[in-house]
């Protein structure tokens, strides 16, 4: 494909750094943070220390219960043994 003179090439939007709040200590980006320090990251850096991935990290701002699955509202409570 031949690209007309004095066009600049498309570049590839960069996504924005994000804050994240420490909850494992451990080292981060050649670092060691500890529990509750802030750290900016790219969200693809970010993704090795949140879930699925790993563990260690989540975003800035969220409740310690948000990091946590939540149980399903329509799920039927369970039955008691007798």
């Amino acid at each position: 494909m031949n690209k007309a003179k004095g066009q600049k090439p498309v570049s590839k939007p960069v996504s924005k750094a994000v804050d994240y709040e420490v909850t494992q200590a451990r080292e981060i980006q050649d670092v060691w943070r500890g529990v509750g320090e802030t750290v900016t990251l790219q969200p693809k850096a970010a993704k090795y220390y949140l879930p699925p991935y790993g563990s260690g990290l989540r975003l800035k701002g969220d409740s310690a219960s948000a990091a946590e699955p939540q149980a399903d509202p329509k799920a039927k409570p369970a039955k008691a043994v007798s």
